[in-house]
Formats: structure tokens, sequence, C-alpha cells
């Protein structure tokens, strides 16, 4: 059955092409489905992108392990990924250095290859990748997903991998997924990496956050509010209720340790993206006490996962930025808290104050409180109030 979407006029950035607003539009139709298989049966149906020649692919798999206190007793089996490297890198981020890269896709689709493009840029600055699958929903419900990434993060480790030479990469589901781990290793005290590269990151699950729900700027947003109900209620199944506000699943809850901070943060999100609320109520809260330091880009009229489909000119911002980033994480570099908006047109990156990023998420829950289907989250949305009246 075709899902139900709003019918008003999209207000679409005026900068945006008619084969991007396209894009968007089918794209919004494939994640409202209310059947998770539909949705993925289209989603295998996208052709798989050629390898560059500069870019070498080594198929590989590791055993799956169980997480303590998760998933004692998870199937039998291996989880696939491959190592993704560059022949000829242009960038420099150091010997030895490793990412991991998990790709998006609402827990319920998406795979490695798929999503091998965000591999290739990684491996392109000099990072050996590996990109990696992950049991999905809602067949393998939650915790799976954690426990097949850390079954391999535990895996690369074992061959001697040095986990302060290891950057965590993910796009939307994929990078909620990041956070989820680094929680699940911080409080296992399991060896944190040098730091988490979060483009997009699904961190919370329940639903409420304001540009989750607000129609007007966020309505040309790929992701629709009922493709992200869709996606919680698969990935955590019957138990929604209860895990919506799990730490692990809904990384927006979780408290900083003070005796075992997350490592260094680059938070991407952009202006139309439904996920901007909370990308950047979860950076001030992270970054609140100065244990942990989180970079939070605001890249202006950007979409979700916006790399694959924006222009060429801000593909190349971006990833000067995550290349600085990186590089400054895996040198032992102090990497410091802060907030800024990133454009295409120069100057590409300005700096805005804390102050800023915090009145930008008091004024989108203002006007989503004003909407009176807020009250049916009034609960969940206390966790963002907290935040802004404590930054």
């Amino acid at each position: 059955m075709a899902p139900h979407l709003d019918s008003q006029p999209i207000p679409w950035p005026a900068s945006w092409p008619e084969d991007r607003r396209n894009q968007i539009v089918q794209g919004q139709a494939v994640i409202s489905l209310a059947d998770p298989a539909e949705t993925r049966r289209i989603v295998n149906s996208f052709p798989i992108p050629p390898v560059p020649e500069d870019i070498a692919v080594i198929q590989v798999s590791f055993p799956r392990i169980p997480s303590p206190g998760l998933e004692e007793h998870p199937p039998q089996g291996s989880i696939n990924a491959e190592w993704v490297v560059a022949t000829n890198p242009t960038g420099a981020v150091g010997s030895g250095a490793v990412a991991f890269y998990w790709h998006g896709g609402g827990y319920m689709n998406g795979s490695k290859d798929k999503s091998r493009g965000q591999a290739i840029h990684l491996a392109r600055m000099g990072f050996r990748v590996l990109n990696c699958n992950y049991r999905l929903a809602p067949e393998n419900p939650f915790p799976a997903a954690i426990t097949d990434a850390f079954s391999v993060y535990t895996a690369v480790l074992a061959q001697g991998t040095d986990a302060g030479r290891i950057i965590l990469a993910g796009t939307s589901a994929g990078a909620g997924l990041v956070y989820g781990l680094s929680l699940y290793l911080r409080d296992s005290r399991n060896a944190l990496p040098a730091g988490l590269l979060l483009l997009t990151p699904f961190v919370d699950t329940t639903v409420a956050s304001p540009s989750h729900n607000l129609p007007a700027e966020f309505r040309c947003c790929v992701l629709t509010t009922q493709g992200l109900h869709v996606a919680s209620k698969s990935y955590l199944g019957s138990r929604w209720p209860e895990l919506k506000r799990n730490r692990y699943a809904s990384p927006l809850f979780a408290d900083v340790d003070k005796a075992a901070p997350l490592p260094a943060q680059l938070i991407i999100t952009g202006t139309r993206d439904r996920f901007l609320a909370d990308n950047v109520a979860i950076g001030l809260k992270r970054s609140k006490d100065g244990l942990e330091h989180v970079q939070v880009e605001i890249y202006e009229d950007e979409n979700h996962a916006f790399l694959s489909r924006t222009s060429e000119a801000l593909v190349k911002v971006t990833l000067h930025q995550i290349a600085t980033w990186c590089t400054a994480v895996l040198s032992g570099g102090a990497t410091q808290t802060a907030f800024r908006r990133v454009r295409e047109a120069s100057p590409h990156v300005t700096e805005i104050t804390r102050k800023d990023a915090t009145d930008l998420v008091k004024e989108l829950l203002a006007r989503w409180k004003q909407d009176p289907a807020s009250k049916a989250v009034e609960e969940d949305l206390m966790e963002y109030e907290a935040i802004v009246g404590e930054a």
C-alpha cells in the first residue's frame, strides 16, 4: 500500500536542482512505506556502483561473539565486511590509521556494498577502512546490530590494531550504531577508539524530536515522520515503549560518565535534516562539562545524509572538514568543542557560540510544543528541555 504523505507543496531551497528534488520525493515515498520488507526490496534493487580503479576491496568476515549484558547468546555465524583501501590516497591521516564504517538505512535496510562510496571517501584520506554489514531489523531487532559491531571491533583489536589509531564512522542509523557501540564499550570498560565520526546520526528513537515532527523547513528532508516511526518500532520491536529511551538505542538519553568520557566526536547535520534538533542537542549534552570534546557542524540548506546527494563543491568542503578533524584526533592534538555553520560559498565555515546552538534547539522545541500533537510525547521532550535548560 502506498504511504500517505502530506500533499502540501514542499518548500524547496532555491539552490536545489530539479533532479535532487525528484530524488528526495522518491526517497520519501520508499522510506515512508509501512512494510520494512517492501522498503528493503526496493533498496536492494538499486544498482551497486562500480569500484573505482584507485580502490582495492578485500572481502572478509568475523565470527559473531556475545555482547555481555546485551545479547548473551547470539546466533552462531559471522559478520561480512570488507577492507577498502586507496592505492594512492590523497590525504594523510597518518600511518596505521583504521576507520570502521557502518551504513545507514533505519536499521532495516542497506548494506556495505551500497554504501561503499562513503568508505571510499575515508580510504582516500589514507585510512584502511573496514566497511561493515550488521544484522537488520525487524528480523533481528535491537541489540543485534550492536552485538555485530562489537564482534567486528573486538576481532580487529585482537589482530593487533591500536584502538588509539581507530575512528568509528557511520551515517544515519550507522552513526547511531557508532554511538551505541561506543557507549557499550565505555560501560563494559573495553578500549575506546580515538574518535567518532557521526554523519547525521540517528540518536533518538522516541520520534519526539522537534525536527522529527515539525513541517515547514523539514518537509524537504528525505526522512519523514512516518518513516521514522516505522524504523524505530522495527528496530526495537514490541519492546519499543520500554526501550525507546535506552542509551544504546537512543544515545541522546545516555549520561556523560565523568570516569570514562567518550572520545572526540564530530557530528555533521544540516538545516533541512530531520535529525537537526537531536544532533545539536546531543552535542550540547555531551560537551556540557568539557569532559568530552564535540564538534557540531550544521550545513546550510543541506539534507539528511547529504554527501550522496549534494554538489561536488560542498562534498569537497565537507571532506576537507572531516579530514582536518580526523588528522587532529589521530595526531594526538587537542580537539576542542565547537559549533559551526558550514556552507558551499566562501567563507565556508563560520563559528557560532554555544548559546547560538542552544537557541536553535530552543526555537525548534518551542515551535513543536505549540502543536497539540506534542502533548503525546511530553515525557520524551523533557530530555530536550533539560539539555537546553542546562546548556
